[in-house]
């Protein structure tokens, strides 16, 4: 163990934790320490959540003030609110107690100002306002953040937020997970029936064109296969400066690229020597 003094209690090595996850710990005297990851990741997450569910923290999304007053009597706040995202996702697997506990989470934005979920929400998005937090469904926040597991489930109890406008740019959760580049995600949406063209106000991108434009190579190429439309590449290429192909890009996109760019140069060389034209008649 690291000597250093100090009140937090860290691993000296990597190696440390490599061996108490191995099969051999649990074969000798030290099995008393052995860990299970999976069981460990759904500790943290339901730790996590009954933190978050504090019924002293239940008043909502607060302002920014109030929110840092928060977090200095909170000091776990930030951690919670976070990183049981990453912990929920290092398992394929959502434990039914674990999903129970979720479900009364979420519950909670019935409260006033959605109460702990608004908290939460606010703790990961300090400036998004009140709000949007409340028009914005379980799903998106669950889709936007990359969740699988999470919306493997809630695609099941509440399909009906599959379409549902979101967040500040009123978009829908496809939209979001393509645009954070989530691929598992936006497969598990794109099979439950999500609408790949539905472009979002007011910068009209389709999920193809917010992956690209992120350069989500893999979900673009994902969205290509699943019947988006190429216009959308065509709109990428010759409205944005997305820069010419390198070795990420997929062989649609580049071939898409060469073809559109050399019709651009084409299109705008005829109408500057259709001008020349003109003004010399």
């Amino acid at each position: 163990m690291n000597k250093a003094p100090s009140d937090v209690v860290r691993l000296s090595h990597a190696s440390v934790k490599d061996y108490l996850l191995s099969v051999n710990v649990r074969q000798d005297k030290a099995a008393f320490y052995a860990l299970n990851m999976a069981l460990a990741n759904q500790n943290i997450v339901e730790t996590c959540l009954l933190y978050l569910m504090a019924p002293a923290i239940h008043d909502g999304a607060l302002t920014l003030y109030q929110q840092g007053r928060r977090l200095e009597k909170w000091p776990l706040l930030l951690y919670a609110a976070h990183f049981w995202l990453h912990h929920i996702n290092a398992n394929e697997k959502l434990e039914d107690r674990t999903w129970q506990l979720m479900q009364s989470f979420f519950a909670t934005r019935e409260l006033p100002k959605c109460g702990n979920f608004g908290l939460w929400a606010k703790t990961l998005t300090p400036v998004t306002p009140f709000e949007f937090i409340g028009h914005t469904s379980t799903l998106y926040y669950a889709a936007s953040f990359g969740m699988a597991p999470v919306v493997r489930n809630l695609l099941k109890f509440s399909p009906e937020d599959l379409h549902r406008l979101g967040c500040r740019y009123k978009s829908t959760p496809l939209q979001s997970a393509a645009f954070r580049g989530h691929y598992s995600v936006v497969k598990l949406l794109l099979d439950a029936g999500s609408d790949f063209r539905t472009a979002s106000y007011p910068s009209n991108g389709t999920p193809l064109v917010w992956a690209l434009r992120r350069y989500k190579w893999d979900v673009a190429t994902m969205l290509l296969q699943y019947g988006a439309t190429r216009s959308d590449v065509e709109y990428v290429v010759l409205k944005t400066n997305i820069g010419g192909p390198d070795d990420d890009w997929p062989d649609i996109l580049t071939e898409y690229w060469y073809k559109k760019t050399i019709i651009y140069k084409l299109r705008t060389r005829k109408r500057r020597n259709d001008k020349i034209q003109k003004t010399g008649d």
